[in-house]
C-alpha cells in the first residue's frame, strides 16, 4: 500500500504494477475514483503502454466510479464479481483516500476495509491500494489505523530539492523480510516511475517533510 501526497505519481505507479502483470499474460482489475478508463488508457499510451489492446481481450477490466455514486457495497459487489467472472491475477484500487472521504459510515470503514483484503486474499489476488496522507485531516487519520492489513508499505513524498521540489521514496514496511531504508530520489519520464540512488544528506524523513543537511557555520564546535 502506498501512502502518498497528491499528484506525487501514485496512478503512474499503479498502472505500471498492472502492466508489468499485462505483459507476463495475467489478467487484472484497476479501480479509478478520479480517472475514466479513456483518461487511463491515454496516460498508459503516453509512457508507451498498451491497456487498450488489454482492455479489449479482456485481460484489463477498468471499472470507474464516479465520487457522487461511490458506495462501500457497490465497490465491494464490483470486486466480487469480476473475482467470480474471471481468474484475476491482480486488483489496483486507485485510491482509499476518496473511498474515506465518500465514505459516510466511518465506523463501518475499518471492519469494512478487513473484510475487502480478506477476500482478495482468499482468492490469492496480488492486490495494490494507493492513498493520499496529505491535505486532509480525516483521511489521514482515517488509514493510518489500517496500515496492519498491509504487507508492504511504501511512501513516495514530494522533498525540498534546492530552490525546487523533488520526489523520493521509501519503504516503510516489508512483513517478514528485509528491506531497505534509504530514502531514494524519484523521477517521472517517458518510462514512467524511476527509482534513483539514494539522497545523501537528509534528516528529518520521519517527519512530513525530508529535510537536507546543512553545513555548519564556519566557527561552531
Amino acid at each position: 500500500m502506498p501512502p502518498w501526497s497528491s499528484g506525487v505519481g501514485k496512478t503512474t505507479f499503479g498502472l505500471r504494477w498492472i502492466t508489468e502483470a499485462l505483459e507476463e499474460g495475467e489478467t487484472c482489475l484497476y479501480v479509478t475514483f478520479q480517472d475514466t478508463a479513456d483518461h487511463l488508457i491515454e496516460m498508459g499510451a503516453a509512457f508507451g503502454w498498451d491497456l487498450s489492446a488489454a482492455q479489449a481481450d479482456g485481460r484489463l477490466v477498468i471499472s470507474y466510479v464516479a465520487m457522487g455514486d461511490l458506495d462501500l457495497d457497490v465497490l465491494a459487489n464490483a470486486v466480487r464479481t469480476n473475482l467470480a467472472e474471471r481468474p484475476i491475477h491482480r486488483i489496483a484500487i486507485d485510491s482509499l483516500a476518496e473511498l474515506v472521504l465518500a465514505d459516510r459510515e466511518w465506523d463501518r470503514f475499518p471492519a469494512y476495509m478487513r473484510s475487502l483484503v480478506g477476500l482478495v486474499r482468499a482468492a490469492g489476488v496480488s492486490f495494490l491500494a494507493t492513498s493520499e496522507t496529505a491535505g486532509g485531516a480525516i483521511t489521514s487519520q482515517s488509514l493510518e489505523g489500517l496500515m496492519f492489513l498491509f504487507d508492504n508499505v511504501i511512501d513516495l513524498r514530494y522533498i525540498e530539492d534546492g530552490s525546487g521540489l523533488g520526489r523520493a521514496l521509501n519503504i516503510v514496511k516489508m512483513r517478514n523480510r528485509p528491506h531497505a531504508m534509504t530514502l531514494n530520489e524519484v523521477t517521472i519520464t517517458d518510462a514512467g516511475l524511476i527509482v534513483g540512488n539514494p539522497i545523501e544528506g537528509v534528516t528529518g524523513r520521519l517527519g512530513w517533510s525530508a529535510l537536507r543537511t546543512q553545513d555548519a557555520p564556519q566557527g561552531a564546535g
